[in-house]
């Protein structure tokens, strides 16, 4: 978890130099961002460019490295956000010296020696970085594979910023919102890339690269020698190898505890110490079990949520309970955090507040607060409301008891849904888009093809009321519908069933763009990096190509990945039903947040009429991006 920035656009004409200004605006860029990377910060400048970066140090904590850092030849220049965990199997095969421990130098020679496709399709890991190359006077931008770690962008023709979080390149863009992205968020709850919520800025998709050159007549990306923006993508998951997969159950099982051992072992590799977010679920105690086959055990913590995060279950039904039992049968030390959502107090600085003294790691935060505290992280709209309790989680894991050490790696169990097919969702999936198919010719539900019905058919608001939600705004008209058939699986995957279809489908939009959003800059927002044995790409190209009935049979889900570790897992995890984070949407507006629904709805940049008698999850849309807009002043 570090930061990264840059600018590229013509240097001062008296001087050939970087001007004082863009040093100025890329020092900002970076201190926006320092939540993220509390360990350091570093510069480069040549000619056009402009490099910078916070580090969050993980691997080899000495100065040897920080970043940027140049490869010896001097050609290449990095800046790099995340974790390249194959590092040391890479540095093996490269005949150089290297001058730091660090899983950002062997990237950084590899791409030197290997050329920048060469070295992405050999490396493992969750990243986003920025390559300079000076010889050729080329920028290189590149994201993972599953859009782990984000990269948003800004370019207007003369000049061309890029940063880890959109947040930063508040001095480069005018305020003005992208009607596209508007729309989108009002669909789907969430911003996908390349659309970003601020015209003239972009999110590199996952799975992509960008290449840019100055043009050298004062235009980025024109004149002699420039071209526009160039995205491209570098990740075809269809072009794995399938007769891989196994042709028995035997064979396929011992095939994913393989290949889970290697996606564990490689993210517990640190120079810090590695927990891991113990939930009671198989997820995570798969890779519990993991940890333990290899000898290591994490530091294991669950989280107990009041009814104010968690709806109206019990304690006593909660995860603790599960949590607590299977750390015990694997021998793991275990801790559990107490939150606790309070009303309103008056005189409180901040959304956290010193913990009581008999719970030391116990957390009291008014709901309205940490709803500021959250439109102020999540620098677009973003109506997951799971959201608060991962920024609630991550403040805990950062304060924990005094004198105690928060952490700064902490392994989770995020993917295992999409890739192994744990949603209920996925029951009966074949007869449900048919139906849902039959709905969308009949008109009552959106939807062109089997892909967008099954995004469309789970939608916030419609198209058509979508479309009014901006009739009175300045952007009327300037509306561009949302094609989510666009993702169309079954271009890549011909013979796929509805079941791979629509997990192919979560993994690509909700997925990329949502769950991994919200633990990025959850964590991200207390210098917390989160690592994803189950988003692995060995893992999910792996995975794609199993039999439907190793997935989802009837009601029973996950199927093989219960089958492979039967043997570790007691049954009261392995058989345990999914839990999902239902938090009272309901009852916190008309509740806790009730005066925040009234002081801050009807939304002016948004039709009058349609925000009316909303209740639920669209309610909470509306809340959550009223609160956005007035936080970062966004204007038609």
């Amino acid at each position: 978890m570090c930061s990264i920035a840059g600018i590229l656009q013509a240097p001062a004409p008296e001087t050939g130099q970087v001007a004082n200004s863009v040093r100025t605006a890329l020092s900002e860029m970076i201190a926006l961002q320092k939540h993220r990377a509390p360990d350091g910060e570093g510069f480069f400048y040549d000619g056009e460019i402009s490099l910078g970066h916070g580090r969050l140090a993980i691997l080899d904590l000495s100065p040897a490295g920080s970043q940027p850092m140049t490869s010896r030849d001097g050609r290449w220049t990095i800046v790099f956000n995340g974790e390249i965990l194959n590092h040391l199997e890479l540095k093996k095969q490269l005949d150089a010296r290297f001058r730091s421990g660090t899983d950002t130098e062997v990237l950084l020679e590899a791409c030197a020696v290997w050329g920048v496709e060469n070295t992405l399709q050999r490396a493992a890991g969750m990243f986003a970085f920025a390559l300079w190359d000076a010889r050729e006077r080329e920028l290189i931008l590149v994201r993972d594979r599953l859009g782990e770690k984000p990269l948003a962008y800004f370019w207007d023709g003369r000049e061309f910023a890029f940063a880890s979080e959109l947040k930063a390149l508040v001095g480069f863009h005018e305020g003005r919102l992208d009607p596209r992205a508007v729309d989108a968020y009002l669909a789907l709850g969430y911003i996908p890339a390349p659309l970003a919520a601020f015209q003239g800025c972009r999110k590199l998709p996952a799975g992509h690269l960008l290449r840019l050159r100055w043009g050298g007549n004062g235009r980025v990306g024109h004149g002699r020698g420039g071209s526009a923006p160039q995205v491209e993508k570098w990740w075809h998951p269809e072009n794995a190898r399938r007769e891989e997969v196994g042709e028995t159950l035997l064979e396929r099982v011992g095939e994913l505890r393989h290949r889970m051992q290697i996606a564990v072992g490689e993210r517990l590799r640190a120079d810090v110490p590695v927990a891991l977010a113990l939930s009671g679920g198989v997820d995570s105690a798969v890779i519990a079990a993991e940890c333990v086959k290899q000898d290591i055990r994490p530091q294991t913590f669950t989280v107990r949520f009041d009814n104010e995060f968690d709806g109206d279950r019990n304690t006593d039904e909660s995860e603790v309970p599960f949590a607590r039992a299977l750390a015990a049968k694997l021998g793991l030390k275990h801790e559990v955090l107490e939150l606790h959502a309070d009303r309103p107090q008056v005189g409180r600085s901040g959304p956290y507040v010193s913990p009581a003294p008999r719970l030391p790691a116990r957390i009291v935060v008014s709901m309205s607060a940490r709803l500021d505290q959250m439109v102020s992280h999540y620098d677009e709209p973003f109506a997951d409301s799971s959201a608060l309790g991962c920024l609630a989680l991550a403040g805990a894991l950062h304060q924990r008891e005094k004198g105690r050490p928060g952490y700064k790696v902490i392994l989770n169990g995020d993917g295992g849904d999409e890739v192994f097919g744990g949603y209920r969702h996925y029951e009966h999936i074949g007869v449900k888009q048919w139906v849902k198919r039959a709905a969308a010719g009949a008109g009552l539900l959106d939807g062109r093809g089997a892909e967008a019905v099954y995004v469309e058919s789970k939608v916030l608001f419609r198209r058509a009321e979508r479309a009014q939600f901006l009739e009175e705004s300045p952007a009327a008209g300037l509306l561009a519908e949302a094609d989510f058939g666009c993702l169309n699986p079954a271009g890549h995957f011909p013979s796929a069933s509805a079941l791979q279809r629509a997990m192919w489908s979560d993994r690509s939009l909700p997925l990329a763009n949502g769950l991994n959003y919200k633990t990025d800059i959850a964590l991200g927002a207390f210098g917390i990096e989160g690592r994803a044995p189950f988003l692995d790409h060995r893992v999910v190209e792996w995975a794609q190509f199993l039999p439907d009935e190793d997935l989802v049979e009837g009601t029973e889900k996950k199927v093989l990945l219960r089958k492979a570790y039967e043997r570790e897992l007691p049954p009261e995890v392995l058989h345990r039903p999914k839990r999902g984070f239902g938090a009272p949407i309901e009852a916190w507006l008309q509740g806790p947040l009730s005066a925040a629904v009234a002081e801050a709805l009807p939304c002016p940049l948004l039709t009058e009429r349609m925000q009316r008698n909303q209740r639920g999850q669209r309610l909470w849309a509306l809340l959550v991006f009223a609160r956005w807009a007035r936080r970062w002043n966004a204007k038609w």
